[in-house]
């Protein structure tokens, strides 16, 4: 095999191990569901990491998908902080 395919199965097999612990886990009453914005960052970062190939395009995908991120952290903690006051 050669070294992207070693690549693509070690990933494949990391996100399955992650998956199942979060599926035999069971803290369900926890689960908060995703943002719009923290959705978009995530799809944003995925996408720079498939056009990985194309460093230019792929880096700034994954800029801008951080950008994005940062920006979803910074508006929650200003919503809970705001909440607190209250």
């Amino acid at each position: 095999m050669d070294s992207p395919a070693v690549f693509f199965f070690t990933s494949v097999a990391v996100l399955a191990a992650i998956t199942a612990a979060f599926f035999f886990t069971g803290k369900r009453a926890s689960e908060k569901r995703l943002s719009g914005l923290a959705t978009v960052s995530f799809i944003l970062v995925l996408a720079g990491i498939v056009f990985g190939d194309n460093k230019t395009v792929g880096y700034v995908l994954l800029l801008i998908g951080l950008a994005f991120a940062v920006a979803d952290i910074i508006r929650k903690r200003k919503k809970s902080d705001a909440q607190k006051e209250q």
